[in-house]
């Protein structure tokens, strides 16, 4: 009898015990009902229970291979792959590396979306975004998490008047570290023309300022930007086009930026810079040259400001 009544209490203890503690090897579940109530690095499931980031909403086609690249200091360029065959509708989340939770983006904060890619032009400078895909809003799954940095400007320049027909000179941008703002080992830079005409130049090239001699005159680490670049009229163009070159941008020593603008009658049209910078002391000087030559200006003005100072330079970025 003792060991009857043994057995049939058993249950009266071990059912309260697994309510309490769960089964074996079951963890315990913290209840949420929204993403707020989860721990960093998770989000409230549809039973209440936190989960990894991604795995809340697990139906069927995910995107996949989300990849995140700055383009900019405000813009990041996004592509996935779509595993839907139906699926052509996307939902973009974003949240800054330090922030609880992800929140979608709206058309106003994307350019360019298609079933495979868009472009987030909201962003601030500097700023590491994370970011994730569901296809057809929230029927699917998140893709993979891929993170970018924004650029951070470290120049920004003001452009005036108009200076035509400096076909085939050399103009050497230089910009004093009063002026440098940020560094870096990735640069990008923006450069504008003319309301007049279209600027080509042949070259660009970036450079630390040499320790002696010419002030104009690079050091060795001279590094080409671009080549070939049309400037139509009142127009902003980046470069290099496909994304940063690297350069270690030292804002602690003068920086030249240098121009082989064509030698081509009607595509030398650049800007003047008239009046001070902030900061003062930058200025870029324009000397009758081979095209070609490429890292020399003048070797009198500076820190002086000419009237003829060519400024092609609106904003220098960094990451």
């Amino acid at each position: 009898m003792d060991w009857l009544i043994l057995i049939l209490g058993v249950p009266a203890i071990l059912i309260p015990l697994v309510l309490l503690f769960g089964f074996a090897g079951c963890r315990p579940t913290v209840i949420c009902t929204e993403d707020l109530d989860c721990p960093r690095g998770t989000e409230c499931g549809p039973d209440g229970s936190c989960l990894p980031l991604g795995e809340a909403n697990p139906p069927l086609f995910p995107p996949q291979n989300l990849v995140a690249r700055a383009l900019d200091d405000h813009s990041v360029a996004l592509t996935w792959t779509s595993a839907d065959p139906a699926g052509t509708v996307f939902q973009i989340e974003r949240m800054e590396d330090d922030g609880v939770r992800f929140e979608a983006l709206g058309p106003d904060d994307l350019a360019d979306p298609s079933p495979t890619g868009a472009t987030d032009t909201s962003c601030s400078e500097g700023v590491t975004y994370l970011y994730r895909v569901l296809a057809d809003g929230e029927v699917s799954a998140a893709s993979n998490i891929a993170s970018a940095t924004t650029f951070t400007v470290a120049f920004t320049g003001t452009l005036t008047d108009d200076a035509p027909d400096h076909e085939g000179f050399c103009g050497v941008q230089r910009l004093s570290r009063k002026l440098l703002t940020a560094g870096g080992t990735q640069v990008r830079i923006v450069l504008r023309g003319s309301t007049k005409g279209s600027l080509t130049l042949d070259r660009v090239t970036i450079s630390q300022a040499a320790a002696t001699g010419d002030p104009f005159d690079s050091a060795a680490d001279l590094t080409d930007v671009a080549l070939n670049v049309i400037i139509p009229p009142n127009t902003a163009v980046t470069v290099p086009p496909n994304g940063p070159v690297n350069y270690t941008l030292d804002p602690t020593i003068d920086l030249l930026v240098a121009f082989d603008i064509s030698n081509t009658a009607g595509e030398g049209n650049a800007r003047v810079a008239v009046g001070t910078l902030p900061g003062g002391d930058a200025f870029s000087k324009p000397r009758t040259a081979e095209a070609g030559r490429r890292d020399r200006g003048g070797t009198d003005g500076y820190p002086n400001h000419a009237p003829d100072s060519l400024a092609v330079i609106e904003k220098i970025m960094v990451l």
